[in-house]
């Protein structure tokens, strides 16, 4: 019964910091918003964006916003969402997906995630 314990507390810790979960959709030609989510325990800093087809990548100029875009995101603690907005101008190719880098500590291990763009219906 103890080790049922211990695994579940573990578990739950595991869980708790497990890696944030996004969706990317593009907004306009040069914009692309990527919709993460994650415990409001945890934190994401995010360190870099790229833009990619799969042969091309470029790196794009990103904002962190609070979900509902009323101003800029300071700090993930405390937030189970928050919004990555890219404006990347003048690309020669069409992004199939965005790759993000992030810690989820001050000192913890550089991150990557990749995440298909969701096209928007015209």
């Amino acid at each position: 019964m103890k080790y049922f314990f211990t695994t579940l507390s573990l578990l739950f810790l595991l869980t708790a910091c497990g890696a944030p979960k996004a969706t990317s959709s593009q907004l306009s030609s040069d914009r692309y918003d990527i919709a993460v989510t994650k415990s409001a325990q945890s934190i994401v800093d995010v360190i870099d964006v790229r833009l990619s087809d799969g042969e091309h990548f470029s790196n794009g100029f990103f904002k962190i916003k609070v979900t509902d875009g009323s101003g800029p995101l300071l700090s993930s603690k405390g937030v189970e969402s928050f919004t990555i907005s890219v404006m990347a101008k003048g690309l020669d190719f069409e992004p199939s997906h965005v790759i993000y880098t992030y810690r989820q500590s001050e000192d913890g291990p550089v991150k990557t995630r990749k995440v298909a763009i969701e096209q928007q219906g015209n």
